[in-house]
């Protein structure tokens, strides 16, 4: 984990009016748990996510950021409520 071993459940960049819509419907508990479970293809593992935008895409949350392990480029879908 970072130095702080805090997740920030906000990301330090841009954070679209829609994706922020749709990330504050998410509870707490729920954005933590989908921050702490990313594929890293870097580590070839499940890492945590330092996030540092989020938009939306069509329907789809992404979150981009950082591995919190190696420094690598990761993103979280999220995909929209009804499916």
């Amino acid at each position: 984990m970072n130095d702080n071993n805090v997740i920030p459940l906000q990301p330090k960049g841009p954070f679209s009016r829609e994706a922020k819509a749709r990330w504050d419907k998410i509870p707490r508990y729920a954005q933590m748990k989908l921050l702490e479970n990313v594929w890293c293809t870097e580590c070839s593992d499940i890492t945590s996510i330092l996030l540092d935008s989020a938009e939306m895409e069509q329907r789809n949350l992404i979150l981009r950021g950082t591995c919190n392990k190696c420094g690598g480029e990761v993103c979280r879908l999220i995909e929209p409520e009804d499916r």
